[in-house]
């Protein structure tokens, strides 16, 4: 099956076509999602002489992440999947990252990755993703544990979300367990964004 995926949920873009388990093009871009996501995927296309009308599957990173990134990624994902008529699949970019971990070491139960403010973003091999300290994530993980380097813990370092992994893991869930709804899928932010309206109308002068 030919699956388009991406991720952008970190400062790293990446895009890849796969075909089942192998990876046909890629590319990993240090540059914002809205500066040449589209661009992204056509010159993987191109790498590898597919159209977008060979496309199958597309999948994508819900974050949780970076806001406007992943908002911008699952956004272009829900346009290419309507336009072509294809299935899309969400996948948690933590399930990304843990699963890059555990192909380069024993199975890793736990990953955290940097949230800013003094928080992670964390995933055991069991529930959701969650928002905790540090220290508090730590300890509700158990067993092997990756980090973000940038949050300085005596962990091995957990890579960036790889959207390869994002490709394997929507393929299996889709085979498992079928498409997701365009119309429904949406970000995983895990954290409420700064950007919300009141619940009460507010008066002005």
């Amino acid at each position: 099956m030919i699956v388009l995926a991406f991720d952008t949920s970190s400062r790293v873009v990446s895009v890849v076509l796969c075909d089942d388990d192998r990876v046909l093009a890629r590319r990993d871009v240090e540059a914002p999602p809205a500066e040449g996501l589209l661009g992204w995927v056509d010159e993987v296309l191109a790498d590898a002489g597919i159209t977008r009308d060979a496309i199958e599957l597309v999948a994508v990173g819900t974050g949780p992440g970076l806001f406007t990134g992943t908002r911008v990624g699952v956004a272009t994902a829900k346009g290419i999947a309507f336009a072509l008529g294809r299935p899309l699949v969400g996948v948690s970019s933590l399930v990304a990252v843990r699963r890059a971990a555990s192909a380069d070491r024993r199975t890793v139960d736990g990953v955290m990755i940097d949230a800013g403010r003094g928080e992670v973003y964390a995933l055991g091999s069991e529930g959701a993703p969650f928002l905790a300290s540090p220290e508090v994530a730590r300890a509700r993980l158990s067993g092997q544990l990756v980090a973000s380097s940038s949050l300085g813990l005596d962990l091995p370092t957990a890579p960036t979300p790889d959207a390869a992994w994002v490709a394997r893991e929507g393929h299996a869930r889709f085979v498992a367990t079928g498409r997701d709804e365009v119309a429904s899928l949406e970000p995983d932010y895990v954290r409420p964004s700064d950007a919300t309206l009141p619940k009460t109308p507010q008066r002005t002068a």
